[in-house]
């Protein structure tokens, strides 16, 4: 048997912090689809994709600051 085995309750705390990123980003593409097509020119298409990939990072930074907390 393996010195570090992982608890179950770990690997689901796990999972769920996974699925919750992936339904913030799903949300968060959701959204910016909704804008792209209000969108009247292509700057503000432009902006809304710039906005999205920074709210994406952001996810991604928080994830990991989380990450290495722990």
């Amino acid at each position: 048997m393996p010195k570090h085995t992982k608890k179950r309750s770990t690997i689901k705390r796990k999972h769920r912090r996974m699925k919750e990123y992936a339904t913030a980003i799903k949300v968060k593409a959701m959204v910016a689809n909704l804008e792209m097509n209000a969108a009247l020119t292509t700057e503000q298409q432009a902006q809304i994709g710039q906005d999205f990939i920074a709210d994406i990072m952001e996810l991604s930074d928080r994830e990991s600051k989380q990450k290495a907390a722990r």
